[in-house]
């Protein structure tokens, strides 16, 4: 039996996402990723938030707007290549259950940050990056 979840479509172009609709659907969404270790699996990711911030439910993403696309080469030998898109632009969807203490749903990235001016040594460059997370978009979904 399926449960409630809401679909969210989302147009992007460059770097601006943008919520299109909402719509509360009977089906059931993928399963959380773990919710305690922000950035540590994903570049990029959704998460549900209760109104204080606490996440309850968090689904890695694939970034959108890859920056460049496969077309077709005319050549038979290599059939595709790629070219670079200077404003990639487009839509995607995300599916997230409906849970009933989520004010928010927050976009995230996670990006590494290297310090400046430092030549990192062997030793350094094999601990865990430096990550800064930034939030990219956030919209009320109640």
């Amino acid at each position: 039996m399926a449960g409630r979840a809401i679909r969210l479509i989302f147009s992007y172009r460059g770097d601006d996402i943008r919520l299109e609709s909402r719509e509360s659907v009977e089906m059931t969404a993928m399963p959380s990723d773990a919710v305690e270790a922000p950035g540590a699996q994903a570049e990029f990711w959704a998460e549900l938030q209760t109104a204080d911030g606490r996440a309850l439910y968090r689904r890695a993403l694939q970034r959108p707007g890859h920056p460049s696309i496969e077309v077709p080469s005319g050549d038979p030998e290599r059939p595709f290549e790629r070219h670079d898109v200077e404003q990639p632009e487009g839509v995607f969807v995300l599916v997230v259950p409906e849970i009933e203490a989520v004010q928010s749903l927050v976009v995230k990235e996670a990006r590494r940050t290297e310090p400046e001016g430092v030549e990192l040594t062997p030793e350094m460059a094999a601990q865990a990056p430096a990550v800064e997370v930034n939030e990219v978009l956030r919209v009320d979904v109640r």
